[in-house]
This record gives C-alpha cells, structure tokens and sequence, in this order.
C-alpha cells in the first residue's frame, strides 16, 4: 500500500526500516486521548499523538452529487473515497507519485438485529482499495469503494477472518507463537495508508450534564492509530452534525501540516457539490 510521504510541513519521515518493523519498537507505548472543547485548532496529548478536529453538515455530503455514484452509495463510501483523493493529492502536493491506497475500515459483524447490541469488540477490519484511474474525481472513487463496500461483499470480507482463525484454531501452539514474527517479514505490504472509522449517526448524543442550560452536548470520536497506520479519521453523525477528529502520530505530521491535511479532507467532500 501507498504510505503518506513527507514534506516541509512534516516534523520527519518515519524511522528507517519499514513501517512494520517501526510498530514493534512501539506496540508497548501507553495512548490516551484528551476530550474536545469548544477550541478546534490541532493539539498533542504529550504521548506521541495529536487531533484535529472538524464539523460537518450532513446536507454537504448527501446533496445529488453523491448520490450520483449509484444507488445504495452511503455517506460513508463518500468519506471513505474523500481521503483516498486526500492522500493522492497530499503527496502529489510534495512531489511524490502516488500507485495503489489503501484505507482501512471497521465492520460491525454483529447480526442486523442486534447491531447496537452491548459494548464489545465485535468487528472486523477490512481493506478498501483504488488504483490512480479510479482517483479522477469524488464520483469515480466513490463508485470504486462503494463496489468493494456493497452489502454482500462487505460480509463475505469481514466474515472471512473469522473463517481463517476458525480454521487455524488447532494449529500448534509454537506456531501461533511464530505468526507475530513473521510479520516483520512483510515489510510494508500489507501496511495500510490511512483509517477511517464511522460510528454512524447517533439519535442523540449522550450527555452527563446534570444542568438543563448548559447546551446541546457535542459528541467527538477519534479511532485508534500506530506506527504502521499514523493517521485516522473518526466520524460520527448527530442529527445534521459530522464531527470528524484526524488522529495523527507525531512523526508523521507536526500540527500544521494534520490541520492541513484535515483541511484539505473536508474540501474533497466539499468538492462532490459542483459534480
């Protein structure tokens, strides 16, 4: 996969070696994440990573320029197709050919009647792809990730990890003790360029206030990220409301260039208006 290259608004490159071999030296470091006020401009936790936050209105991702995609084309295929052109154009702007991107995306596998059922880990990741022809414009990327999105292969996709551990669960276990050795001989393969994780849209956001004046509570969601995968895009709809939260690890971005590269997400799915 394309990974995000580097620029003069970048703090620096990722370490030597490939982006594997970098999440081995971090997969023991500590995360937290600081919740959102009212003051939107990028900031760092203090532990390698930094947000930037961003709203959206629902009417400026659904208007006929999205839809004309093709039936059964959702708001996420647009998002989700918005930072792959994102990331084209991002390193195009730094000089850098930009082949084959890959975003990762979770998948809720509970069954229909129970998606919203208890809090646990019950999804899959699966892989999202565009080739250079697909990357045009916002109505042939999204019809290129809408394809690999549809229903029936979204399932087939995110049902299949759990056919493969299924089919390995008997296997001895020194061999499941090599499998986490083996990846660092991959190299970057298999390394994704970004994630983008959509929670959905929420019929109200909860809230803890116990003052009825305190106004209308804001809900922010930021998805994890690591070395191998250094920035992420959270989205989650409240009533006409996305907010969407860019998590990036310092080493790939320094504050200005994440609120950039955010920027210049928005503007791509502000972009599908004039289709």
């Amino acid at each position: 996969m394309e990974p995000l290259t580097g620029g003069t608004s970048l703090i620096r490159r990722t370490r030597r070696g490939s982006r594997a071999a970098v999440c081995q030296s971090h997969r023991r470091r500590r995360r937290r994440c600081p919740a959102p006020d009212t003051d939107h401009r990028p900031r760092t936790d203090g532990d390698g990573f930094g947000f930037v936050f961003r709203t959206l209105d629902i009417g400026e991702i659904t208007t006929p320029g999205a839809r004309a995609a093709g039936p059964g084309t959702t708001i996420n295929d647009v998002l989700v197709a918005a930072l792959h052109l994102t990331v084209q154009s991002w390193n195009t702007t730094h000089d850098v050919a930009t082949d084959r991107v890959g975003v990762q995306m979770p998948i809720n596998v509970r069954p229909a009647d129970r998606s919203w059922d208890v809090v646990s880990n019950l999804a899959s990741m699966i892989s999202v792809s565009t080739e250079p022809d697909d990357r045009a414009d916002l109505a042939t990327a999204t019809a290129a990730v809408a394809e690999q999105t549809c229903e029936m292969r979204r399932n087939n996709r995110a049902y299949g990890l759990y056919d493969l551990l299924r089919a390995t669960k008997n296997a001895p276990l020194t061999v499941k003790r090599a499998v986490p050795r083996l990846i660092q001989l991959t190299g970057d393969r298999f390394v994704h360029t970004a994630m983008l994780s959509n929670l959905g849209r929420i019929p109200q956001p909860p809230t803890l206030a116990a003052d009825s004046g305190s106004g209308s509570p804001e809900l922010w969601f930021s998805a994890p990220c690591d070395p191998t995968c250094s920035v992420s895009i959270g989205v989650v709809a409240s009533g006409q409301r996305l907010a969407l939260v860019t998590r990036y690890r310092d080493e790939q971005f320094d504050a200005n260039a994440a609120e950039e590269f955010t920027d210049l997400l928005i503007a791509q799915v502000a972009s599908q208006r004039t289709c």
